[in-house]
């Protein structure tokens, strides 16, 4: 019997709005895995509510489906730009279409390109936002990423609260 080298984790329910998916895209491999922590960051804060988080291992099955099926959703991946470690970068959709080929997603099929199925498909959400974290090498990123999550949880949740009273997914304006 062959036992996984790491689990996928649980689909989790978070309390911001049932209107909104939060996916988080990852692998347990080092820093890959910043997606599913701001996932179930969310749901230590929130765990009674309607809302629910996703936590991805296989892009292309996992996050077509989910994208299929919200009305709204935020998606959050590591990423491999040459950027600083921990540094997050606040994607759209018609951003998406303009990355430089460096922008690249540790995984087999990227998120850029599963969205661009997706949109053929005509299955991505009128609403959605996607959040790149750079990665780095662990095990210098372990209490950086810790920050990043703790941070981006808080920004997604103001993201969500917004969306609540407009009806739109829009990033905070920077301080």
């Amino acid at each position: 019997m062959t036992t996984p080298a790491s689990p996928a984790p649980p689909i989790s329910s978070i309390s911001v709005c049932s209107a909104v998916s939060v996916l988080g895209v990852g692998t347990a491999a080092g820093a890959d895995d910043v997606g599913w922590r701001v996932v179930e960051h969310l749901h230590r804060r929130f765990p009674d509510g309607p809302g629910r988080g996703l936590s991805c291992r296989r892009v292309m099955a996992e996050l077509m489906v989910a994208l299929a099926t919200a009305p709204a959703a935020v998606i959050v991946d590591a990423a491999c730009a040459g950027g600083r470690s921990g540094e997050i970068y606040r994607l759209t959709t018609a951003d998406l279409t303009r990355l430089p080929r460096r922008f690249i997603s540790s995984h087999g099929l990227s998120v850029a390109e599963a969205l661009a199925l997706a949109g053929a498909l005509e299955q991505v959400p009128p609403e959605l936002l996607i959040y790149g974290v750079e990665m780095g090498a662990p095990p210098r990123t372990a209490r950086l990423k810790e920050r990043v999550v703790t941070a981006l949880a808080a920004e997604i949740q103001a993201v969500i609260t917004a969306y609540q009273r407009t009806g739109r997914l829009r990033f905070p304006l920077s301080p």
